[in-house]
């Protein structure tokens, strides 16, 4: 018949190897989400500039489009005569902008 410290040291061994796997499957997790966020910083980092120029871009667009469509109300913000408006920084120059924006904006982040 075992003795008492027998069984308890045989216990205690089975606690340890218990550990030492809850311990490895802990690691092999943190590696697995270390790795995941590697990767995604990688493609975030090779399609962010490219992405934020555009967006800059389109936002521009509606601010003009926005400005000129008051400016048709009667209100003027910019202090320039309405067939400057009209040709410079009217409807034309927000879908030019706009156009623009869109073609910078590539929807396939590309690999560095």
């Amino acid at each position: 018949m075992p003795s008492n410290d027998n069984k308890h040291e045989r216990n205690e061994i089975k606690r340890r190897r218990l550990r030492l796997g809850r311990r490895a499957a802990l690691t092999q997790e943190e590696q697995r989400r270390a790795e995941a966020n590697r990767e995604l910083q990688r493609q975030l980092n090779s399609w962010t500039p490219r992405r934020i120029i555009a967006w800059v871009l389109m936002v521009l667009a509606f601010i003009v489009a926005g400005q000129h469509l008051l400016a048709h109300l009667a209100w003027r913000p910019i202090p320039v005569s309405m067939g400057w408006q009209d040709i410079l920084i009217g409807y034309p120059m927000a879908g030019l902008l706009l156009i623009v924006g869109v073609m910078v904006l590539d929807p396939i982040p590309r690999k560095p």
